[in-house]
């Protein structure tokens, strides 16, 4: 992704005249998104790029030396605009880097969670949508016998015997008869059987 956007930009700078670009704001606004959502050192990497990209495309369609003498006041004002880019940039990644404190709020909450439901004598089973296992506190171990590692990633109904009253082995259609997340049948009628199926 971050590399499709760096070529869409730059693409999108040569093809409207590279350095006198309309759309020149676009490098500015997109390194700043990368110090913002990524990392400084990759905005500078990008910013990087992008210097040595439009540094060729001039010594292409002009004499680099002819051309840095004739417009040396618009060279001057691009590169200085440029250059605020960077500090910029590392202010955005040092106070306000969302990945960082995205990903230690969720690690926080994650680990709250589990210390709570680790205390709990009742067995928490947690599973996703297809009800594949996603995890288990230690009274499931106990009471089940089994390790997490034989719980974990498998389907609720491959590893644990659920039967309903008439002695009925439950299934997911038994929970889900439309397909429609709603149960149908009490889950107060339904029996835990410790044995694990194999």
């Amino acid at each position: 992704m971050l590399f499709w956007g760096t070529a869409f930009i730059q693409l999108l700078l040569l093809s409207t005249g590279g350095e006198n670009s309309q759309f020149l704001i676009l490098l500015y606004l997109f390194i700043l998104a990368i110090g913002f959502f990524y990392s400084f050192q990759t905005s500078v990497a990008a910013f990087l790029i992008s210097l040595i990209v439009l540094v060729i495309n001039i010594s292409f369609t002009n004499n680099l030396s002819i051309y840095l003498t004739q417009n040396a006041s618009f060279f001057i004002l691009q590169a200085v605009s440029l250059l605020v880019i960077i500090p910029l940039s590392y202010l955005l990644s040092r106070q306000y880097h969302l990945k960082e404190l995205l990903f230690t709020a969720l690690h926080a909450q994650v680990k709250a969670q589990e210390a709570i439901m680790e205390q709990l004598s009742e067995l928490i089973i947690i599973t996703d949508a297809k009800f594949v296992v996603l995890s288990v506190n230690d009274a499931v171990e106990l009471t089940l016998q089994k390790s997490r590692s034989e719980l974990l990633g498998h389907q609720l109904f491959d590893v644990l015997l659920l039967r309903d009253t008439n002695g009925k082995l439950a299934d997911i259609a038994t929970f889900f008869p439309q397909g429609d997340n709603t149960f149908l049948l009490d889950m107060q009628s339904l029996t835990l059987f410790s044995e694990l199926m194999g």
